[in-house]
């Protein structure tokens, strides 16, 4: 028997991007941020990507019953972007975006998103961010905690110098401190 392939008009990444892109069909919301804005996904996805969230959404909790996550003290940008990820394969952003996307990634355990937020962080590595980093790792990822701690090994003149010259550094409000 012959097998036929069938051309197929639109590309996965594109029917996953205009999924997220359209609430149609979407089972689940997530409310996000201090204007409590409304953003639709579909838990399937979700819970592919996340075994907390999947737990969530079996279980008869508050969440399972109104479709909704509710995540005021996270921005919907965030959000987005954790969906993105969770849709596309990829996301993009600031270094504060993606380390508030690390937050939620790490909130959720989703494990393959967490390392691609961890490598895309470990990737801006520079003297000006590397403490920055380190305390981000320190929180939510011993690679990352890893990856910063050996830049600052090895430039730690350039670090601590940056560091102690910027008045928003954590490291300056320590040693103004004492």
């Amino acid at each position: 028997q012959t097998t036929h392939v069938l051309p197929v008009q639109m590309s996965t990444s594109s029917a996953m991007e205009a999924l997220l892109s359209e609430p149609c069909y979407s089972d689940v919301r997530f409310v996000a941020g201090p204007e409590a804005s409304e953003i639709s996904a579909h838990r399937a996805l979700l819970a592919l990507h996340s075994e907390v969230l999947k737990t969530m959404m079996q279980v008869d909790c508050q969440e399972t019953q109104r479709s909704t996550i509710t995540l005021p003290d996270v921005s919907p940008s965030t959000v987005r972007a954790f969906l993105r990820l969770c849709y596309c394969g990829s996301t993009s952003g600031s270094e504060a975006e993606l380390i508030s996307l690390l937050k939620l990634c790490h909130l959720y355990q989703a494990q393959a998103m967490v390392i691609a937020v961890v490598e895309a962080l470990a990737g801006g590595l520079r003297a000006a961010n590397a403490l920055q980093l380190y305390a981000v790792g320190c929180m939510y990822s011993e690679t990352l905690k890893g990856k910063a701690l050996a830049y600052i090994s090895v430039d730690s003149q350039d670090v601590f110098d940056l560091a102690l010259h910027d008045d928003s550094s954590a490291l300056s409000e320590c040693t103004q401190e004492q």
